[in-house]
């Protein structure tokens, strides 16, 4: 069984919720029991985690949704976490609200400060499990429900898109089917998380048919040695598969040198398809809702002229200052990504050409972008130019059919990004600190027959060795 796979940037911030001794008295009960929870947890070490019954070789979680309410369930010592509970609750001198149903004890924690849900937590002899409701009494039951001990919690609730590279037992496996959340919500399951007037039939339905056109997805994070994966799969519905369509794979280059090191490809009637379909969907709750319900992505209306690409293909990387990047594009309207670019990089980062003429453009196919050594001009530079050519003819590379995007992000590189050094069309990273990744970082996109998978891989220093 995989192990936690803990790092000190997690550990960071469980005891940034340790309040001081002095603040304790003066704080809220919600912030004194959160604090001396997180007190029992520290320092995050095996030994640590086994006090609360946690073994770091067998224990894992699954996080999924009973109706819709979200259930964490746990195979750990319950006897030992309930004893941290109560001794959390001791020392935030909070007095808890124990019960028993079927012979399990369950406690319920009722909402503190501004919290409108209560938290129930039940405790097995192998496993917790606990729900965030605000009608604990109708969850109670699934809650001492017990999963047998010999069944891995992946595989019992793994009958969900997964990702086909993932072990059988994951450290954690959390599901999410639209489908059901849908029917739910038609079912009035909405009071059980909000006691809002404002959601109207109209407004519920039209928010049960948004949800139902979403892609069912799960969450995996796993452990190998030191190698830690995380990846979200994809089931495909019609307007996914649009999205990722015959696309021909890519090619890669084994064992890369660069710091930073990106490719892609990707053919489709709209490369934009999914948020598109999702647009009109959210005009729909919009009007039936009004401002209660905020579903809109903010991506179509500031991307939109990428609806323009119906293929791409790009390649590049990055040592040191050097910058090569390349691409390829299949385009059935210049004019309004002509425009697009121009606002993104700046017009100078284009030729000069009459209005007329840009709009003039139409379809284009192999229109071919470079980005040169110092990002001031997006056309003509010799190298990025070369760059697109090889990766086209697959020079020197190995070809990955399923592959839909591939990046492999350097040790440095990734400091860098953590540390806030780096930053994105002027947006610089919340700067963050722990181990995680630190000797570099793998993105892989990939075809799975009927699943999408997005991957990352890393080496990790865990906390917990």
């Amino acid at each position: 069984m995989m192990g936690p796979g803990l790092t000190r940037e997690f550990v960071e911030g469980v005891a940034g919720r340790v309040l001081g001794r002095e603040e304790l008295p003066t704080a809220e009960p919600g912030a004194r029991l959160r604090s001396e929870l997180a007190r029992e947890l520290m320092p995050l070490d095996a030994k640590a985690l086994a006090r609360v019954g946690w073994d770091p070789e067998r224990s894992e979680a699954v996080l999924y949704g009973h109706g819709l309410v979200p259930v964490l369930r746990a195979s750990l010592d319950g006897a030992k976490a309930r004893a941290a509970l109560e001794r959390a609750a001791a020392r935030a001198k909070i007095t808890i609200d124990a019960r028993e149903q079927d012979g399990v004890p369950y406690v319920i924690l009722p909402p503190y400060g501004e919290q409108k849900l209560s938290v129930v937590i039940a405790f097995h002899a192998t496993q917790v499990t606990a729900a965030i409701t605000l009608e604990p009494e109708q969850i109670i039951i699934q809650l001492v429900s017990l999963e047998p001990a010999a069944t891995s919690l992946a595989t019992s609730y793994g009958k969900k898109p997964r990702d086909p590279g993932a072990p059988t037992s994951a450290w954690l496996f959390a599901a999410v089917e639209p489908a059901r959340i849908a029917e739910r919500l038609r079912a009035g399951d909405l009071a059980l998380l909000t006691r809002k007037p404002d959601f109207t039939p109209a407004c519920t339905a039209s928010l049960a048919d948004f949800v139902a056109e979403l892609p069912p997805i799960t969450n995996e994070v796993w452990r190998e040695g030191d190698v830690v994966s995380m990846s979200y799969t994809l089931a495909m519905t019609p307007v996914v598969a649009n999205v990722v369509a015959d696309n021909p794979g890519i090619r890669w280059v084994a064992d890369p040198e660069p710091d930073v090191q990106l490719a892609t490809s990707l053919r489709a009637g709209k490369v934009l398809g999914f948020f598109e379909a999702m647009w009109s969907k959210q005009q729909q709750v919009r009007a039936a809702c009004g401002d209660e319900v905020e579903t809109d992505f903010g991506l179509p209306a500031a991307l939109a002229p990428l609806d323009h690409v119906t293929g791409l293909v790009i390649a590049g990387d990055v040592k040191g200052d050097a910058i090569h990047l390349g691409a390829r594009l299949d385009v059935d309207e210049v004019a309004p990504l002509w425009t697009w670019i121009g606002e993104q990089f700046g017009t100078g980062s284009l030729p000069e050409m009459p209005e007329n003429e840009i709009n003039s453009l139409g379809k284009v196919n192999g229109l071919e972008l470079a980005l040169g050594h110092r990002p001031t001009t997006i056309l003509g530079s010799h190298g990025a130019h070369d760059r697109v050519i090889q990766l086209s003819k697959g020079e020197g590379m190995v070809t990955l059919p399923r592959t839909l995007l591939r990046c492999h992000v350097g040790r440095d590189v990734m400091r860098k990004i953590r540390s806030g050094e780096i930053s994105f069309f002027g947006i610089k990273p919340r700067p963050v600190h722990g181990d995680v990744y630190d000797s570099g970082m793998d993105i892989d996109v990939s075809l799975y027959g009927e699943l999408l998978v997005a991957r990352t891989t890393g080496t990790a220093v865990l906390a917990t060795k």
